[in-house]
């Protein structure tokens, strides 16, 4: 009798270790306003966004999360949140690596938006830079292009 209650109060310890513990499948996931990113030319907006309201193009890089929980190479969503302003000029965004062990880099192709109307929305360039063969050690980063009168309010990557 005294083994067979032993044998229950091991494996009720057991179960309870395993759901007490289990870290399960989450999903990972990371929201960065504009003020996260970089630009030489760019204005302040409203809270932390990056406004451009001067007269010419702004260019604006923004760093991706890579470290041991999150690398690039898991991204497989990337939403890039612009508004654009008045006018005909589009917003661009893309995503890019700069090489570690080699100068130079490369970029995926641009994503944009219609800019025929003004208005809020979400880009999702292209994401062939982060997974191709041998880029776990490149630094990876998004891109995006302001036109006058637009603004750039974050971005979001999720697996």
């Amino acid at each position: 009798m005294l083994s067979r209650g032993i044998a229950i109060f091991v494996t009720a310890a057991c179960a309870t270790a395993t759901f007490v513990h289990a870290d399960g499948a989450h999903a990972k996931w990371a929201r960065h306003n504009a003020h996260d990113c970089t630009t030489d030319d760019a204005y302040s907006g409203w809270g932390n966004t990056i406004d451009n309201n001067g007269p010419y193009n702004i260019d604006v890089s923004c760093a991706l999360d890579d470290d041991y929980l999150y690398t690039k190479q898991e991204i497989e969503t990337l939403n890039v949140h612009v508004h654009d302003g008045p006018g005909y000029a589009s917003t661009y965004a893309r995503v890019c690596v700069t090489y570690y062990d080699v100068l130079g880099g490369s970029c995926d192709n641009w994503a944009a938006t219609p800019g025929n109307s003004s208005g809020n929305y979400t880009l999702q360039p292209p994401l062939g830079a982060l997974q191709i063969v041998g880029a776990a050690g490149d630094f990876g980063y998004l891109r995006v292009l302001l036109p006058s009168g637009s603004e750039l309010k974050g971005y979001y990557t999720h697996d």
